[in-house]
């Protein structure tokens, strides 16, 4: 497994896909990228932000200018190219089912070396879109290690490609914001007992839901005429995505399509209603 001493320089392989990832984003789903001043240049920390996506984890880590590592079910080093991937990125295992002993040891190792980690205090993705309640798991690591904790939000990455959708919607605005960084004095309670992980979580996740989600205005509606095909529905979209994606990048905008019907149904002009631009500042 590689592994880099300094924190702030990545090694080749993951910073490869840091740039891919980072460029995807800026493609296909930008949105405000807000707080990154909060993100400690050195020493340990961890990013808790809320889990909607599969894109959560990559759109996060590609807007952290250092070296993360990650977490990820077992199961899935069973496909043997993607457990070496995740290895290549130095993401850690975890049982879901055991005891998640061996997680542990591996995240007091990785803050003994200075490492920055992603979690997700819902542990898994949201089923509908909405914030769910936080397990316990991120409050005993916070509290097991007592490094300052960076809340996060996502918005949009479930639009984009929630739990049930098979493929990302293109041209989905994802923002995501970073908040100041939470002490360890401020989420960890030695008094509550038993319940001392749980509350470290809520107080953690309270943070989370605090933060701004962003509300843009539509400044532009175009129609774009659009021929019935045969293939895919996100098939057809791409080539007029990535023609209104250059207009957007030209002015400064952001933009999204929307689809008005599921059948292609031309309105009295002849068009079909496909993009929005909407006002990225």
């Amino acid at each position: 497994m590689p592994h880099t001493t300094d924190t702030l320089r990545l090694t080749r392989f993951y910073g490869f896909f840091h740039f891919v990832a980072r460029q995807a984003y800026e493609m296909w789903f930008r949105g405000e990228v807000l707080g990154t001043e909060n993100i400690p240049l050195s020493g340990p920390f961890f990013v808790a932000s809320n889990h909607a996506s599969h894109l959560d984890p990559p759109l996060v880590g590609c807007q952290v200018p250092r070296q993360m590592r990650f977490f990820a079910r077992k199961t899935l080093w069973n496909n043997r190219l993607l457990g070496w991937w995740m290895d290549q990125v130095e993401t850690i295992p975890v049982d879901r089912e055991g005891s998640g002993v061996g997680a542990i040891k591996r995240v007091l190792q990785a803050i003994h070396e200075n490492r920055g980690m992603i979690l997700f205090p819902e542990g898994t993705r949201t089923p509908n879109g909405h914030l769910q309640t936080p397990k316990a798991g991120v409050g005993m690591m916070a509290c097991k290690t007592g490094v300052p904790v960076v809340p996060c939000r996502i918005s949009g990455s479930f639009e984009a490609f929630g739990k049930g959708t098979k493929f990302p919607q293109l041209g989905h605005s994802i923002t995501i914001v970073f908040g100041p960084a939470i002490a360890a004095i401020d989420y960890d309670n030695l008094a509550v007992g038993k319940k001392r992980y749980q509350v470290a979580s809520a107080r953690i996740f309270e943070r989370i839901a605090a933060l701004p989600q962003p509300h843009y205005p539509i400044i532009w509606r175009a129609n774009e005429p659009f021929r019935k095909l045969k293939s895919r529905r996100y098939l057809r979209y791409f080539p007029t995505t990535v023609y209104m994606q250059t207009v957007a990048l030209r002015y400064r905008c952001q933009f999204r399509y929307r689809t008005y019907s599921r059948t292609w149904k031309p309105n009295s002009a002849g068009l079909t209603p496909l993009i929005v631009l909407i006002n990225r500042r």
